[in-house]
């Protein structure tokens, strides 16, 4: 059983970068995404397809989404 979650070409490599951690972290050591194969990809749109469960698919969009938005967000730490 495998996830495909695909990024959309318009984000950085950095941050398709942070997603593919985030799926090898979840394919490891999450309950939820254990023993499931999460492979990233780039496309025109940013998405997340689960064959077997919508819920996981909704759940990790939300995780996804997440890591997008705090790295594009992401402000500079004072010194």
């Amino acid at each position: 059983m495998s996830i495909t979650i695909t990024i959309a070409s318009t984000v950085s490599a950095n941050a398709f970068e942070s997603v593919v951690v985030l799926a090898g972290r979840l394919e490891r050591g999450d309950a939820n995404f254990k023993d499931r194969a999460i492979a990233g990809r780039r496309g025109p749109l940013t998405s997340v397809i689960d064959a077997t469960d919508d819920l996981r698919a909704a759940l990790l969009r939300l995780l996804v989404d997440g890591t997008l938005n705090h790295r594009s967000t992401a402000r500079p730490v004072p010194a």
